[in-house]
């Protein structure tokens, strides 16, 4: 496993999210399951997905991360994460396969996507039926982040 660094936007090779710690907790205490795919990975800071495409405003991932619970009564599915940053705002989007749509997870007052940091997602509506009603339109999610790997010194 390669050691990740922080780096910025223009130079990153991953996105991280944490999706949001207080369900990643709920999930170790019900036994819950992570299945990791196509080449997504968990790390100490949430979840990598590696970058297939990056321009001004849109950066493109690959990897599935599907969070399960309660014999699949609650199941999560976040693939090929997008990180779009037009109209006023930076969305994180995922691809529904289910659905054959993509679904906006989060939403920014940020046109600058280079430090998510500084203004975190917040829940978009769209997203919110999929979290199993446990979080309100609004409620804040973990900050986007961008690694590169690296050497850690």
């Amino acid at each position: 496993m390669d050691t990740l660094v922080a780096a910025e936007r223009g130079s990153a090779e991953v996105l991280g999210w944490g999706v949001r710690e207080s369900l990643l907790t709920y999930l170790t205490a019900v036994g819950g399951e992570i299945a990791l795919s196509d080449g997504a990975e968990q790390r100490s800071h949430g979840f990598c997905f590696p970058i297939t495409s990056a321009g001004a405003t849109r950066i493109e991932t690959r990897g599935a991360v599907r969070l399960s619970a309660h014999g699949g009564l609650f199941l999560l599915e976040l693939r090929d994460l997008i990180l779009d940053s037009s109209d006023g705002e930076t969305r994180l989007l995922t691809h529904d396969e289910g659905a054959g749509r993509t679904l906006i997870l989060g939403t920014a007052a940020l046109v600058d996507s280079s430090d998510l940091r500084s203004a975190p997602l917040r829940l978009h509506a769209e997203a919110a039926p999929l979290f199993g009603g446990s979080y309100g339109i609004g409620t804040e999610l973990a900050p986007v982040e961008f690694f590169a790997t690296g050497i850690s010194i």
